[in-house]
């Protein structure tokens, strides 16, 4: 898939950062269609590490729907773990292209894990719980022993298929990148995605 070249008038529509989210709702778990381009999936450590936040503390940000189609764009585990449990769950619904919709889908929580902990304040919140989670038990899946204050010394590793790049590129600085991402997108198994905002 050769990179899409932002045109004028895309450039002039996202000069500032577009507010996608159009409404927000309650809805029960059958009223949404799971996503069939959804690449995650979700094991049980991290299921129970969700539902013993939710048990505790509960919703404090709603799954993602793509109005137009009624799609997850995210959010599947919250809306499988509620599905099972009963009841409803906040909904914030966006209005995204298909191609828009497979991007976030593909990119939200891979940006979201490039962030880094700092081990001290980690410490830090974890001694000022009042202790109504079992926050150890949350997070023993980072730790060798579920002692949260000593780091794992080892990580499993999945066996990796795929690099992922992500380029920021200023739009005065486009046409210098855009024929080598088109040459990228000629190369067998390469896939390029490009947007604007």
């Amino acid at each position: 898939m050769a990179a899409r070249r932002p045109t004028r008038r895309t450039a002039e529509i996202n000069a500032a950062w577009r507010n996608r989210i159009v409404e927000y709702g309650e809805v029960t778990p059958e009223e949404l269609a799971v996503n069939p381009d959804n690449p995650k999936g979700h094991g049980q450590s991290q299921r129970r590490a969700m539902s013993a936040i939710l048990d505790d503390v509960g919703f404090v940000a709603p799954i993602v729907v793509n109005k137009p189609t009624m799609r997850i764009v995210d959010g599947h585990m919250r809306n499988d773990l509620v599905a099972a449990k009963g009841g409803k769950i906040p909904v914030a619904y966006v209005d995204l292209t298909p191609d828009e919709e497979r991007e976030v889908l593909l990119l939200m929580d891979p940006i979201g894990g490039m962030a880094t902990y700092d081990a001290d304040a980690v410490t830090h919140i974890m001694a000022n719980l009042p202790g109504t989670v079992d926050t150890a038990e949350v997070l023993a899946g980072l730790y060798d022993d579920g002692d949260p204050a000593e780091p794992a010394k080892t990580v499993e590793l999945q066996p990796l298929s795929r690099a992922h790049v992500l380029i920021s590129v200023p739009l005065d600085h486009w046409d210098e990148i855009a024929d080598m991402l088109d040459q990228l997108g000629d190369i067998d198994g390469v896939d390029i995605a490009s947007t604007v905002n």
